[in-house]
């Protein structure tokens, strides 16, 4: 509860939203029971209510009720609210208020599906009480296993439990970049990276657009995607060192066998990059093509619990689910071809985002479809799908 305190504060504050926790005793010291998934609904529903809440205060209540040897949690807002009819189309899948509010507020609709079933897997169920424009309580209970031997806590103690920000040492760089990638989410977290050490940036979304940059403007470095639609990394580089083209020019890519780093290197990139990005790496090989001060600056990465790159993380899960509903709909009609591009395209992003099992299982998927494996496909889809829906309720 301390953690879950801890990191929904973050999102309260940027809310200017008031968020209490209050615990009423005795509670067991321990119970027999999910923590994993407990923290995962419990984050669900906090973030739901503070998104629908623009004003006021969200208030979270833990009890248990010793006889029935059950945890009771409510989520209590003064939002927008909910109609009886809105609530009983609640937790169906995609399913929201209305469209309106789906383009106000965001989401797909996943969460709350996803949070009554490991409610349910839990032992309990969640409930729901709202009135129209006066907010709404979500309570929903678990079972706690056998408490008759389990001590009882009669104070909580406010644990100061901080956050873990992961810091680096970044290089004091200077130049000018062309970043050539069109997927949204990597150009905007590559660019907060490049940035945060002193650089400039220019974006271009494929190959063709990249290459016309390069020729044109002056830059000390490119950082090129291979696969990107209208004409790929690959043949960009091809063409720019043809054209006597001579700053350095650095791979971006997920695919990361042998014989394609010498097909990368044939073609005249100067260095190799993978993705998910591993800052360490990246920040030592951008450095090896640039002139630095021979400075370095301690600085904090934005990982979890840090506002801007909590901000792209739920950027990619937006994306994320989208595109699960696209290969829903692409998987039945055995659209191999177009479910091997939205893999690929996950399996470069989710490690960058702080989800590398979405990396492994988009990429064991991925190589499925390339071998024509089409029943082990589907069968390994349900556990990335699962996995996929889990991360986005968090």
């Amino acid at each position: 509860m301390t953690e879950v305190e801890q990191l929904m504060a973050i999102q309260a504050k940027e809310k200017g939203v008031k968020l209490r926790f209050r615990y009423d005793l005795p509670l067991p010291e321990k119970i027999h029971n999910d923590p994993t998934r407990l923290k995962q609904v419990l984050f669900n529903l906090i973030s739901n209510a503070l998104k629908f809440t623009r004003e006021g205060e969200v208030n979270v209540t833990l009890s248990c009720h010793y006889q029935q040897e059950e945890l009771h949690v409510s989520v209590q807002d003064n939002g927008i609210g909910l109609s009886k009819d809105q609530i009983d189309h609640l937790f169906q899948p995609y399913m929201q208020a209305k469209k309106s509010t789906s383009r106000q507020y965001g989401g797909t609709g996943l969460g709350l599906m996803i949070a009554r079933r490991l409610v349910n897997l839990m032992g309990g169920d969640i409930e729901v009480d709202s009135k129209m424009s006066e907010g709404s309580v979500f309570t929903f209970s678990i079972v706690t296993g056998d408490l008759k031997n389990s001590p009882r806590l009669t104070e909580i103690k406010n644990n100061d439990l901080s956050i873990d920000n992961v810091s680096n040492n970044i290089p004091t760089l200077s130049g000018k970049i062309l970043l050539v990638e069109d997927i949204a989410d990597n150009q905007k977290l590559i660019s907060m990276y490049l940035r945060q050490a002193g650089l400039d940036i220019d974006i271009a979304d494929n190959g063709k657009d990249g290459f016309n940059k390069a020729l044109n403007e002056n830059y000390q470095l490119i950082l090129m995607d291979i696969q990107m639609p209208i004409m790929d990394g690959l043949t960009a580089t091809q063409y720019l060192r043809e054209a006597d083209y001579t700053a350095p020019i650095i791979a971006l890519t997920a695919n990361v066998l042998k014989n394609e780093r010498e097909t990368y290197l044939e073609a005249g990139f100067d260095d190799i990059l993978t993705k998910p990005i591993i800052l360490d790496e990246f920040y030592s090989s951008i450095k090896k093509w640039l002139k630095s001060d021979s400075k370095s600056k301690k600085v904090v990465i934005k990982q979890p619990g840090n506002d801007s790159f909590q901000t792209l993380v739920q950027h990619f899960l937006h994306s994320l689910a989208d595109e699960l509903e696209t290969m829903d709909t692409l998987v039945p009609q055995s659209e191999w071809l177009n479910c091997q591009k939205i893999l690929h395209n996950i399996k470069g992003r989710g490690g960058s985002f702080g989800f590398p099992e979405l990396t492994h299982l988009a990429s064991e998927l991925e190589a499925l479809l390339k071998d024509k494996q089409y029943q082990a496909f589907q069968n390994k889809y349900t556990e990335f799908k699962r996995y996929s829906q889990t991360i986005i309720v968090t």
